[in-house]
């Protein structure tokens, strides 16, 4: 077995034992509560969302409740989580467009997606793996984090479309389920591989890890 499989067996171990329980994440959760969540992750902590999902999706169960609802009340309803006008302008969009291309139905192409107003590749790639089930590619901040540090690589801090990471990170996940790949990377850069005080003690890969071994050598 390869590092790399080692690293991909041992986050996926740890991930198992470990997991974060999110609404967006249960096994019945659709298509339309994924995307709902991803919009509303931008830029704000799992746990704000969390608290605020349920509500909103009990107020707008569908596309159509958002198309049909007024923009004032939306940005209403999203006020609690911050950046309100911002998402209610997405929602609205969205949903509009979703209705008028899509008959209300959430494409499962990249290109379809990724054409409709607030998505970029993250999001897009984002409902394709978590939602429908493809394999999809993911980087965010996170993943970015643990890689760049793994690697002792110095990656771009932001995820844009060239990132390198897009590509190189296919190859750790050649044996993996991807769901379940992607998020162990999310928890665990958010648990362990924190941005400023990392839990390397507690780390289940440090061995590894070049950024430690590079810290350790300096020392």
């Amino acid at each position: 077995m390869t590092p790399i499989e080692e690293i991909g067996l041992k986050l996926l171990k740890w991930y198992k034992e470990n997991k974060r329980d999110f609404p967006w994440r249960e096994d019945n959760a659709n298509i339309y509560e994924i995307l709902v969540a991803e919009i509303l992750l931008r830029k704000t902590t799992a746990k704000m969302v969390a608290d605020f999902f349920p509500n909103f999706l009990k107020k707008y169960p569908n596309i159509n409740k958002i198309k049909n609802v007024s923009k004032s009340k939306l940005e209403e309803d999203l006020k609690p989580l911050g950046l309100y006008k911002t998402r209610a302008e997405i929602f609205k969009s969205l949903a509009e467009e979703l209705v008028e291309k899509f008959e209300g139905k959430i494409p499962d192409q990249y290109e379809d997606l990724i054409s409709l107003n607030g998505i970029g590749k993250y999001i897009a790639n984002a409902v394709l793996c978590f939602g429908f089930k493809k394999e999809a590619i993911l980087v965010d901040t996170n993943i970015n984090r643990v890689f760049s540090r793994i690697l002792n690589k110095k990656y771009p801090i932001k995820i844009l479309d060239n990132h390198p990471l897009w590509q190189e990170i296919e190859v750790f996940i050649a044996i993996q389920n991807y769901i379940s790949f992607f998020y162990a990377m999310i928890d665990f850069g958010s648990i362990i591989c924190k941005k400023k005080i990392p839990r390397c003690s507690i780390c289940p890969i440090i061995a590894y890890c070049k950024y430690n071994n590079k810290c350790l050598a300096n020392k």
